[in-house]
């Protein structure tokens, strides 16, 4: 149990991060492309705020027992 470190865990949900940011900006511009309308815009902003809301530790939160693990 050693060998798990919370090193890859916090690159991992930094990596998770971004890919999520990304698909988000790219889904909304997509949308915007095809469809004339306020919807995409809103999507965006709202997946923004969501996605800046969430902390790593948000993200490590999620995975059980690590912080028992980063206490010790």
């Amino acid at each position: 149990m050693r060998f798990l470190s919370s090193f890859p865990i916090l690159h991992l949900c930094t990596f998770l991060h971004v890919i999520l940011f990304y698909l988000y900006f790219f889904l909304s511009f997509l949308l915007s492309l095809f469809y004339i309308s306020p919807f995409p815009f809103i999507l965006f902003i709202s997946a923004c705020a969501v996605i800046s809301s969430l902390s790593i530790s948000d993200c490590l939160s999620l995975i059980p027992g690590l912080q028992l693990k980063l206490r010790m």
